[in-house]
């Protein structure tokens, strides 16, 4: 008979619990895949193998999150946005001068 763990779905990254004799030990991430995570304040959570976003996915500008479709000033005065720029990417911040109407 094959242990209840071949028929339950896991959410990716996560470590698996090594055996049912050692359950205070989490299993080797070595080999696990993980992709950048999409953010800059990315935490690593104990027991899980990637990086995640607790605040959702953003980009940094000026040293401080902008949260993804976010739009901001920069020190400079620039109108900043952070966005996917393509899929399966890392948002990125985009920012213009605004015309100015001397």
């Amino acid at each position: 008979m094959l242990p209840s763990f071949f028929f339950t779905a896991f959410v990716a990254g996560v470590c698996l619990i090594a055996s049912l004799c050692d359950l205070t030990r989490a299993a080797n991430c070595e080999g696990i895949g993980c992709y950048p995570p999409p953010c800059v304040d990315n935490v690593l959570i104990e027991g899980d193998c990637c990086y995640s976003c607790p605040n959702g996915p953003n980009c940094d500008m000026d040293g401080t999150p902008l949260k993804l479709d976010g739009l901001a000033f920069n020190s400079i005065g620039q109108q900043c946005s952070c966005s996917y720029t393509t899929s399966h990417s890392i948002p990125s911040l985009t920012c213009i001068d605004l015309p100015s109407y001397d």
